[in-house]
């Protein structure tokens, strides 16, 4: 009797210590999760679709600021300012003074298209007319743009000398790209793809530039 006692106390103790062990050993519950009110729940909902919102808008600004810079970059591409002004108007979303520091960055570039298209004898209205469009889109003063009329008619009256070789030419164009090259990677806070998209559209200037100065020196050089 006493041995079947002391067994029974030794499978009880042995029962209990494998139950311990399985107790210490199971994982325990996962913390219970935060429970978050219905208000709380549309105001993070509200909060995350104005953050893609504001994404959105930032990416259709950039667009148009790219597409006014590269506007003017190619203004010897047209007659006259009608083209860029387009662009302008088209990016009045655009910070002030973004499109403002545009101007200061291209005013002289507004001279000599107008200097060129007035030697070239392009109509003088609409030369004015469409480059006061493009300073007041930029955000300057109407007045500014005869201030460059004037500039571009001293020009006109005393054009500076031209290089008279090809290599002279082609040395003078190389230089006004680096140039540009050079102010476009020096601007500050502009965005690295709009940057490299201004480099390109540079490039790409360039090459057709030299492309027709070739083409303009066998037809000089061209005989009967």
């Amino acid at each position: 009797m006493t041995i079947a006692v002391l067994l029974l106390f030794s499978l009880l103790a042995l029962a209990w210590a494998v139950y311990a062990e399985t107790r210490r050993a199971r994982p325990a519950p996962p913390a219970p999760r935060p429970l978050i009110s219905p208000q709380q729940a549309a105001l993070q909902r509200r909060l995350a679709e104005a953050a893609r919102l504001r994404r959105v808008q930032q990416a259709a600004l950039n667009q148009r600021a790219r597409a006014l810079q590269v506007a003017l970059l190619r203004l010897e591409q047209a007659p006259d300012f009608r083209r860029a002004a387009s662009f302008v108007a088209h990016a009045q979303q655009v910070p002030l003074a973004f499109r403002q520091r545009q101007f200061r960055r291209f005013r002289s570039r507004l001279v000599e298209h107008m200097a060129a298209r007035l030697a070239a004898g392009e109509d003088r209205r609409l030369l004015v007319q469409s480059l006061t469009q493009l300073v007041t889109g930029l955000g300057i003063a109407a007045f500014e743009a005869a201030y460059l009329c004037h500039e571009a008619d001293r020009r006109v009256a005393q054009p500076p000398p031209q290089p008279t070789t090809f290599a002279q030419r082609l040395q003078s164009l190389k230089t006004d790209h680096d140039q540009r090259i050079h102010g476009i990677r020096q601007l500050a806070g502009l965005d690295p793809e709009v940057r490299e998209q201004l480099i390109e559209a540079e490039q790409e200037r360039f090459h057709e530039t030299i492309l027709h100065l070739d083409h303009a020196s066998e037809a000089t050089h061209e005989t009967p």
